[in-house]
């Protein structure tokens, strides 16, 4: 009988030479020894988390400023800067992998960029290839490392790609009135799709209405959109249920039936709509962190984000979500019951997308003015946030005051 060959295990694809510092996994260790041994825990996680935390900014905003000065840098080439860095601030095999493939998405972005670009030197052409049809007025193109600027000087052709009139049926495709009254109100937008399937996620556009691009609305547009796709790069990864997900779990459904039949306090309809929200957090996080960039004050984004749809406000995500949230909820509920909680439902709905949604909003841009008095950059602000879920960035702010200035004892 042969003896047993021993398995060869499967080679690290980072081999480190320091104690990583893993959050998840540190976190779980507080958990141990006496209540003193905890709270020291805590403590040093809390300074090793902030000091993390600020390094994987610094490191992404290092990386950007290469990526800036050399677009043509390949993946192995960037993660020289990461891993550079990676003892320094304890960086985990988990984060450097997320780095990796943050990398390779910028790579693959940059080259289908470049490549589109050489294959369509004329704007019209490519204008034409991405959108269905030639410009009606003017337009200029401007090339960033992971994206193409449009620069649109009439406001048909804005609005014909706003309002992804090149993706319908062609019975569909005429501009209304509506659509150049919603184009004319904006001032730029990131196409998330267009008929070149690798050009997703990798085109901004501008209402340039005539202006040159060295003015400073234009610069401001040209930042303000260009974020959006800085931040479709280096964006948390953040598994998040939808109201729909979360209701096709019978479990779930019986348990929220029976929390509004028997007239309970409503915590898990309460957990089920703050989970949703979520998901428009994410969205105004991309705009205020955008806004910030392109150097509004925080004042005016507080007030562009917080207008209701009906005082012309384009930042009113309950607005448009109030009726598939209603709907979601009906369908998962008896009738019975939907009828019997209805005022009590759009109560609660009012209190999660109004109310708190609201005081969410202020308290996170009220956290980049406490960044700013810590003495953080824009940039630096920008990386901090950009990977924190909006919610939690009061809170990581009151962590980083915490460390920087600790109470003394008495």
């Amino acid at each position: 009988m042969n003896p047993e060959i021993p398995q060869e295990q499967p080679k690290k694809e980072f081999e480190l030479s320091y104690q990583p510092f893993d959050p998840e996994a540190e976190l779980k260790n507080i958990r141990h020894g006496d209540k003193e041994t905890r709270n020291a825990k805590l403590e040093n996680y809390k300074k090793e988390l902030i000091r993390q935390k600020e390094g994987i900014a610094e490191i992404q905003e290092d990386l950007e400023k290469q990526i800036r000065e050399n677009p043509d840098l390949n993946q192995e080439e960037l993660m020289k800067t990461v891993l550079a860095k990676a003892p320094e601030y304890r960086l985990s095999e988990n984060q450097l992998d997320l780095f990796k493939k943050t990398l390779n998405k910028y790579v693959i972005r940059h080259q289908a960029v470049r490549e589109t670009r050489k294959q369509y030197p004329d704007d019209k052409e490519l204008f034409k290839a991405c959108f269905g049809k030639e410009p009606e007025g003017g337009i200029e193109i401007i090339e960033l490392p992971a994206s193409l600027h449009w620069r649109c000087h009439g406001l048909r052709d804005y609005a014909w790609i706003k309002q992804q009139k090149f993706s319908l049926p062609p019975d569909q495709q005429k501009l209304t009135r509506t659509d150049l009254k919603l184009a004319d109100s904006s001032g730029g937008c990131l196409v998330l799709s267009c008929l070149m399937p690798s050009l997703s996620n990798a085109i901004t556009v501008e209402n340039a209405e005539k202006k040159p691009i060295e003015s400073p609305r234009a610069q401001a547009v040209l930042q303000h959109e260009e974020q959006h796709s800085i931040y479709r790069l280096f964006k948390e990864q953040l598994i998040r249920g939808s109201v729909n997900q979360l209701f096709k779990n019978p479990l779930t459904q019986k348990l929220l039936i029976e929390e509004l039949s028997r007239n309970q306090k409503p915590d898990f309809l309460l957990a089920c709509l703050r989970s949703e929200r979520e998901h428009i957090f994410n969205k105004v996080k991309d705009e205020i962190l955008a806004y910030y960039k392109g150097i509004r004050p925080l004042e005016y984004i507080k007030e562009m984000l917080l207008r209701p749809s009906m005082e012309g406000g384009s930042y009113d995500y309950f607005y448009h979500a109030k009726d598939y949230l209603e709907n979601a909820l009906k369908e998962r509920l008896t009738p019975e019951i939907f009828k019997k909680n209805k005022k009590n439902i759009e109560k609660i709905l009012c209190q999660v997308f109004i109310e708190e949604y609201a005081d969410e909003i202020i308290k996170a841009i009220n956290s980049i003015n406490k960044l700013e008095k810590l003495g953080k950059s824009q940039k630096e602000i920008i990386y901090l946030l950009i990977t924190e879920p909006l919610s939690r960035w009061d809170k990581l702010v009151k962590r980083m005051k915490e460390i920087k200035s600790p109470k003394s004892k008495v």
